[in-house]
């Protein structure tokens, strides 16, 4: 007989069925096989990998996309660690906001873009629904981009001309299913494959007027991202019935206190009901139970007749080995998702270099990110936001009005001593500037120096007033012990 015999498979269909996986709608093979999604369909033949079939290669079903974007919602809503990851990466992506910093060279210029924008993105406005300001817009971009790989930013004007954006949801970008609606997913494209208009909710889009931010599009020609939870779905839920097993145990075994026999001439049946001693019995009236010993024994009090014994199931698996368990499903959550495990959930074993290593490896983690609001979005945004407020007379005309720098969150560290130490030293042997020392900070280096030129102007004023040497206001100086005192004209002699 031949491997593939096809007699053999149609004689022994439903036995093949059985081993193999049910019939799904596409036809005889296993659910999850569709566009090779093992890893977000809930089986459990998880130890069997399915080949794609044809038709599946030729047309690729939507069930991933759709299907996943739904199961990672229902993570966040229902699973502590999803919203951990999602909170974590916002927070230390995002920080205060994505600040951005125009370097135009016309100072003036840079001032007035600077404030302008700021004042934009500060008031709820900028967001066509009135709800978020742009940098906590930012945060939702963020945790929307890690769940389902895709935001869709629509820019807009109000009826008075204001800039405003509207965030739309992977979801939103579809196929609407009429007669004349030619897109892909959502997306129609020319002859070189370049998207030129969006379906969002049922409306056609101009590509110009969105900005499609993706996330996790790892294969060549995938035109949209996918969740970063896409192959640890079934890790997540795994890990998630495991502490819930595990907490229902724990609760079973805490809330039994007592188990009462009863004597032989007990007119009672036994705790689960069952007739031990014939018909005859059973039919008697059931005692009393003890209030004394419910009162004493707060949990459940078992009333069984002296025949009768209760044994609570007992698991031979040892704590250690439930905790390795659990450690590797997290462990696999994490590493699907690129975020150090030890930094989510468990850091104490950690020396000192690999807490470097790790903190390093977060710090690539949280980039990647920032980098993709950054180059994808709030480089455009920033230049239409400017660009509008020139055309509307608010801001002067400037050639290169689209040159801009951004601020950046400070990343966490253990070594904030060390770090400060090199600093200053790279800052004293001109290796390193301002602009890169205050972004290090999460801060404009312009607005900081002006800062500090402001509160030298004030002490020496005041020192001026008051008879006070400034020296004793300013910093110490590098390799200075100490400040002098003023020397008095006798010393000078």
């Amino acid at each position: 007989m031949k491997l593939f015999d096809t007699k053999f498979a149609t004689k022994h269909l439903p036995t093949l069925q059985n081993l193999l996986g049910t019939k799904s709608k596409g036809g005889i093979k296993s659910s999850y096989a569709v566009s090779g999604s093992e890893s977000a369909t809930f089986t459990k033949d998880r130890s069997i990998i399915y080949r794609t079939s044809y038709n599946d290669t030729v047309n690729p079903t939507t069930y991933t996309q759709s299907e996943v974007n739904s199961l990672a919602r229902y993570m966040v809503s229902n699973d502590a660690l999803v919203t951990r990851l999602l909170n974590v990466t916002s927070i230390y992506s995002i920080g205060t906001g994505l600040i951005p910093n125009a370097t135009t060279g016309n100072e003036e210029f840079d001032i007035k873009a600077n404030e302008a924008f700021d004042n934009w993105g500060s008031s709820v406005f900028c967001d066509a629904s009135n709800h978020q300001n742009l940098w906590e817009m930012q945060h939702t971009i963020t945790k929307e981009l890690l769940l389902t790989g895709n935001v869709y930013i629509v820019l807009s004007k109000s009826k008075s001309g204001f800039p405003q954006i509207q965030l739309f949801a992977a979801e939103s970008c579809k196929n609407s299913g009429k007669p004349d609606d030619k897109s892909i997913d959502g997306i129609n494209y020319n002859e070189s494959g370049v998207a030129i208009s969006y379906v969002i909710d049922g409306n056609i889009i101009d590509a110009a007027n969105v900005i499609h931010l993706v996330k996790g599009n790892d294969f060549v020609g995938a035109k949209k991202g996918k969740s970063a939870f896409y192959c640890c779905m079934n890790d997540i839920r795994d890990w998630k019935n495991l502490l819930e097993a595990e907490i229902l145990s724990c609760k079973l075994h805490a809330n039994v206190a007592l188990q009462i026999a009863r004597n032989s001439n007990d007119n009672a049946q036994g705790a689960f009901g069952e007739d031990l001693l014939g018909e005859q019995k059973a039919q008697k009236d059931i005692a009393t139970p003890n209030p004394i010993a419910e009162k004493i024994y707060k949990g459940a009090v078992l009333y069984t007749d002296e025949n009768e014994k209760i044994n609570l199931l007992a698991s031979e698996r040892t704590s250690e080995g439930f905790v390795r368990t659990n450690e590797i499903l997290l462990r696999k959550i994490c590493m699907a998702v690129g975020c150090p495990y030890e930094f989510i959930y468990n850091s104490e074993k950690l020396s000192g270099t690999s807490v470097r290593l790790v903190l390093q490896d977060f710090a690539y983690y949280v980039r990647s990110y920032q980098d993709t609001l950054l180059e994808g979005m709030m480089q455009r945004l920033y230049a239409w936001v400017i660009a509008s407020l020139i055309k509307d007379g608010k801001l002067p005309k400037q050639d290169n009005y689209w040159k801009v720098k951004f601020v950046r969150p400070m990343l966490p560290t253990v070594d904030a001593g060390r770090q400060n130490t090199s600093t200053v030293l790279l800052m004293q042997n001109g290796l390193l500037n301002l602009d890169t020392y205050y972004s290090q900070l999460g801060l404009n280096w312009k607005d900081e120096i002006k800062e500090r030129v402001n509160e030298i102007s004030y002490m020496k004023k005041l020192c001026e007033e008051t008879g006070i040497d400034l020296n004793l206001l300013l910093t110490l100086q590098a390799g200075s012990s100490q400040i002098a005192k003023p020397e008095t004209p006798q010393e000078n002699l």
